[in-house]
């Protein structure tokens, strides 16, 4: 009993540091306290999170959505699933579901919905899809809001006679957009700018300028991303996702960064052959060097042998 016993132990321990894995993993990952050594340097927080997860990141974060022991983690959760979706399969169902149960949240209070909604339509945003575009846009409309509870906050300005600032979901939506990776959505924000309804509200006109303004910064980080992405997978030794395809990429190609993007390309891949080189060779110092050790010691040993059987033999005659 006691050796089957033993046996059973033995069998489940792998499981057992399997599952503790993890959920050590990922909350070490939320903290950001995953270190990898990254090919080039890190020019913005997103690249790093998409190098520092692991195959299995998204499954383990998207439950996290629906467990109240990480509620306030959800925004952040929410932000890392979009960032991930650059290259990672990240269901939109899920994510929809959780921006829809913020919005509707009796619980949180007003400015405290808002922070999490915004978390959540910009990771929509980064998502990259039509569908989500659509979602999105859907947001920015007074009409959608009407019999609803729009979450909204006012800031005044201090020592300033300025009137207050009213951020509500419309001006959050409008800023998530601003970073969607579709052309269309640069087309709507267009639209929206000569539309009196959007243009007469000071917060909504500056969130649309602001976002137009910003959209070719805005695709150098998608970019980023994307690049981030690939380079984690050619080192990987990984095929390249199908998500890498999307219908996004051909339309954040700017002539001006291209030539960024070769240069650090050119960068990031020319340090493999070298990482090869010396993998090859820590691997095979430990079959070389005991051969070698082990070869050398013979002869001394056999040279060894016929000098004191020699000097045996002449003290022999000499006796």
């Amino acid at each position: 009993m006691n050796k089957t016993t033993k046996y059973l132990f033995l069998l489940l321990l792998p499981l057992a540091i399997s599952f503790a894995d993890g959920p050590a993993f990922i909350d070490q990952y939320l903290k950001g306290k995953i270190h990898v050594d990254y090919p080039y340097q890190i020019t913005h927080g997103s690249e790093y999170t998409v190098f520092a997860a692991k195959e299995d990141t998204v499954e383990q974060l998207l439950p996290l959505l629906d467990d109240v022991n990480y509620k306030a983690k959800w925004p952040h959760i929410i932000s890392m699933l979009g960032t991930l979706s650059v290259g990672y399969d990240v269901p939109l169902a899920p994510m929809i579901k959780a921006t829809e149960g913020w919005e509707n949240s009796p619980t949180l209070n007003p400015k405290e919905k808002l922070k999490y909604i915004e978390k959540a339509y910009w990771a929509l945003a980064l998502e990259g899809s039509k569908e989500s575009l659509d979602f999105l846009k859907e947001r920015t409309q007074e009409e959608f809001w009407q019999g609803r509870e729009m979450p909204t906050y006012t800031e005044v300005i201090d020592h300033s006679d300025a009137p207050p600032l009213v951020f509500n979901a419309r001006s959050e939506a409008i800023l998530a957009i601003g970073t969607h990776p579709l052309e269309a959505a640069e087309r709507f924000l267009e639209k929206l700018h000569v539309d009196p309804g959007f243009y007469n509200d000071t917060v909504l006109r500056k969130r649309i300028e602001s976002q137009l303004r910003m959209r070719a910064s805005w695709m150098r980080q998608y970019e980023k991303r994307v690049r981030a992405f690939k380079v984690k997978r050619e080192l990987s030794g990984e095929s390249p996702s199908s998500e890498i395809s999307k219908q996004a990429i051909p339309d954040i190609s700017p002539a001006p960064s291209t030539p960024e993007v070769e240069e650090v390309a050119q960068k990031s891949t020319a340090p493999e052959p070298a990482t090869v080189k010396s993998s090859e060779v820590k691997t095979a110092e430990p079959i070389e060097g005991p051969v070698e050790q082990s070869s050398n010691w013979w002869l001394w040993l056999i040279g060894a042998v016929v000098v004191v059987g020699g000097l045996g033999l002449v003290l022999r005659r000499k006796s």
